[in-house]
């Protein structure tokens, strides 16, 4: 919710010509689904991180890191806007939790996910306890993410999908290292 109240002053904030302040809109709210999916199912990626997979994690990013900038760089080769670049880079921020799923499910095979098994008396201290990580993995995304929407504001769609793809490339290695780097740091 939070989130999507930003979007309406996102234009604002960042001096979005007026003819592309609904793009600019349209562009935030998909990232703001896509994080608001992403932060739970993340708990898939810390499962694989408990079963020490940190190969199946790293697999897992690099999919997404390369997904992410080859659907965009598609997106506007064939003339997408920049809510056809945000909708695919988000297609696969959300889409490789289903990887990660399936992953899981080779490792532990009667592993289950339900809304019953909610433990509901440990939801509010999860909640907040979960809303301080959601801060940190907001801001998280503001900072690996901001150049990017700046250059697609003030240099256009075809400049920041030539700079998403790079800026993909750049982040491959540390994301598909990180896991790695966990383990002794």
């Amino acid at each position: 919710a939070l989130g999507l109240s930003i979007a309406t002053r996102v234009p604002l904030w960042f001096h979005v010509p007026p003819d592309l302040r609904l793009v600019a809109r349209e562009a935030f709210v998909i990232m703001t689904v896509a994080i608001a999916i992403s932060i739970p199912l993340d708990a898939l990626g810390g499962a694989l991180n408990a079963y020490q997979r940190v190969d199946l994690l790293s697999l897992s990013n690099a999919v997404r890191a390369l997904g992410a900038a080859a659907g965009g760089a598609t997106a506007a080769i064939l003339g997408g806007g920049v809510v056809a670049v945000t909708l695919a880079g988000a297609s696969f921020g959300i889409g490789v939790h289903y990887l990660r799923w399936r992953m899981l499910k080779r490792l532990v095979p009667q592993l289950r996910l339900s809304p019953r098994l909610i433990e509901r008396d440990r939801l509010r201290h999860t909640v907040h306890l979960s809303g301080w990580f959601m801060i940190r993995d907001t801001t998280a995304v503001i900072i690996d993410r901001m150049d990017l929407v700046v250059v697609g504001v003030v240099l256009g769609v075809k400049a920041a999908a030539v700079y998403a793809v790079g800026l993909k490339l750049a982040q491959v290695t540390l994301r598909a290292l990180l896991p790695f780097t966990q383990l002794f740091f």
